[in-house]
């Protein structure tokens, strides 16, 4: 009896390294197979160092990094600092999924010399605690202010770290065992606008999972922006753990303008895995019953991360599985898309009704603690102090010298999950639980998600000048599309294994998000837990980047991410946050 061929939706393409396939995955070896630098070439892959597997993918001497705090460690900062580029702000080397013949393992420069840095308001948080709300405004540099009072920055990349304060005004990063980053949001909005609040005096915005998409409003006391000004513009692409390793720097001749820019603003969701004795490692930590080996998840005992990181559902969570709540707030896990624009209603993920939900971000509100209500850290009066520094790198904006970059984004769940404008496949949940066990033809323990949707649906119908994360479907020529610039895999929970984007019209595979996993205690290293090179396309000669596939509205593209299955993971993400730009 012949094998039935599966329809394109539901085909994965295995992962090979060597010329072998994927065999069955453990937690402890969360790739594929991939043993050399050579390999990795072979793969399509950018090695981060070309280091072979067990190196240190950082340099340890470059370790910890320190430097000048930008103002007093308990208040909001900005450093005033613009100037040529001599060197990134991280001690890593940037790399991209996809370079071009020839420049596989080439460092990825950014393609500004000049660039600001702004410190974020601290964070004092104790073991198990979380963080996640909009922190107050900062204001931008002074002379970055006045420089482009009336015209536009154009932003051509940025740099992330976790920092922490020493004496002697001095900083350290922070390694992810100790301060876990789920996801931020992060805004440079206009000088000409204010943040938009409701009538309960909350920031305003549409929330599709992963917070609020804050919106603004012009200033009825100053001048008219240009007609085509953009007054936002959001920094969110690999906005989770994976964010200090990954680049985030444009294509030479692509920006995200902004006119009179004034004001930072960020909306951190931070984990503290840091109880204050030193460990060196996310594994040791207190943990709530659940994910002990008799609890409803357990953790996977070897495990070197933290399991907290997952925001499992502990005894301070009322869940009522009949009223369809969690904490008294109606839990709406938005399981009503058919195959195959997304699989989680037709497999019943427990993610998709209150009484099955174990983990995940409603049971990991600001200051939620992840523990059981009769649990503490062995120091229970530990508090870690921490803050967030970015670096931007820019360029005076020039239309005739700069193309547009857009976010566009997408979703496992079968949605779009950044859309900042008027946006019909919005998602109103963007979680996931890898079950226990749950195989697929890759393993019995590697499970598959994948969602096929159409390219438009990533556009939304209108954008305003307002919008800080919105592509305007009505400006693409539906006889020209849009290409593809950037792609970040925002998978970074440690059990994912990979996430690729496919055209299955051409049958191509338009990015392989393998992932990296760390393998030591140091900073950008942390053993246990992982990031992803983007992929990065660019037109010019010399740029090192293949050329941007171009996508119509009614392209069909299937994104598909891949975990491992051995233990049960709740709360888990796969989306693919974008940039794209209009074919002109």
């Amino acid at each position: 009896m012949g094998v039935a061929t599966p329809p394109p939706w539901k085909r994965v393409v295995p992962c090979k390294a060597e010329g072998t396939p994927l065999a069955k995955l453990k937690l402890t070896s969360l790739l594929c197979t991939i043993k050399s630098a050579a390999t990795m070439v072979k793969l399509g892959l950018a090695p981060l160092a070309l280091l072979s597997a067990g190196a240190s993918l950082v340099d340890a001497e470059a370790l910890p990094r320190t430097g000048t705090a930008g103002g007093r460690h308990d208040q909001p900062a900005h450093i005033a600092e613009v100037g040529p580029a001599p060197a990134t702000m991280n001690p890593v080397a940037y790399h991209i999924t996809n370079p071009a013949p020839g420049q596989e393992g080439v460092t990825r420069p950014f393609s500004s010399a000049e660039f600001f840095e702004v410190d974020s308001p601290h964070l004092k948080m104790k073991y198990a605690e979380v963080a996640w709300t909009l922190l107050p405004p900062v204001a931008l540099p002074p002379h970055i202010v006045a420089r482009y009072a009336a015209s536009s920055i154009a932003i051509t990349g940025f740099e992330v770290d976790v920092l922490r304060p020493l004496p002697g005004n001095k900083t350290e990063s922070v390694p992810a065992y100790q301060s876990y980053n789920h996801h931020y949001g992060v805004t440079l909005y206009s000088a000409a606008t204010k943040l938009k609040r409701g009538a309960d005096g909350e920031p305003a915005g549409m929330d599709m999972g992963h917070g609020k998409l804050f919106e603004y409003e012009l200033l009825r006391d100053k001048p008219a922006p240009p007609a085509d000004a953009r007054l936002a513009q959001h920094f969110i692409h690999g906005n989770g753990q994976e964010h200090r390793q990954m680049f985030h720097g444009a294509p030479p001749g692509y920006a995200q303008p902004l006119y009179a820019p004034g004001t930072f603003a960020l909306a951190p969701m931070q984990i503290s895995t840091n109880d204050g004795t030193g460990r060196r490692s996310g594994a040791g930590g207190v943990l709530p019953r659940i994910k002990l080996p008799a609890g409803a998840t357990p953790a996977d005992p070897g495990a070197k991360y933290s399991p907290l990181l997952e925001c499992p559902c502990t005894d301070r969570v009322a869940i009522n599985g009949s009223a369809g709540t969690v904490n008294g707030h109606r839990m709406n896990g938005d399981c009503t898309r058919d195959e195959p624009l997304s699989d989680l209603l037709a497999r019943k993920n427990p993610t998709c009704a209150a009484a099955t939900y174990t983990g995940g971000l409603a049971c990991c509100v600001n200051n939620m603690t992840l523990l059981d209500a009769d649990q503490s850290p062995p120091l229970p009066d530990f508090e870690d102090d921490v803050f967030f520094r970015f670096r931007f790198y820019f360029e005076d904006y020039a239309p005739s010298r700069h193309q547009l970059l857009e976010h566009v984004e997408w979703a496992s769940n079968g949605c779009d999950s950044g859309c900042g404008g008027d946006c019909p496949n919005r998602c109103n949940h963007i979680e996931f639980d890898v079950v226990e066990g749950a195989g697929s033809a890759l393993g019995a323990d590697v499970q598959v998600f994948q969602s096929t949707y159409k390219a438009g649906d990533m556009l939304a119908a209108t954008c305003s000048m307002t919008s800080g994360q919105c592509m305007d479907g009505s400006k693409v020529d539906d006889a020209k599309g849009f290409k593809l610039m950037m792609a970040a895999s925002h998978c970074h929970a440690p059990n994912c294994i990979r996430q690729e984007l496919l055209n299955l019209d051409s049958g191509e595979v338009l990015c392989n998000g393998t992932t990296v996993l760390g393998g030591s205690d140091l900073t950008y290293d942390e053993e246990g837990y992982l990031f992803t090179p983007p992929c990065l396309w660019g037109d010019g000669e010399g740029d090192g980047l293949l050329p941007p596939p171009v996508l119509m509205k009614n392209t069909t593209l299937q994104m598909v991410t891949v975990f491992n299955s051995t233990f049960w993971h709740p709360g888990q993400m796969g989306i693919w946050q974008m940039k794209a730009a209009i074919v002109q």
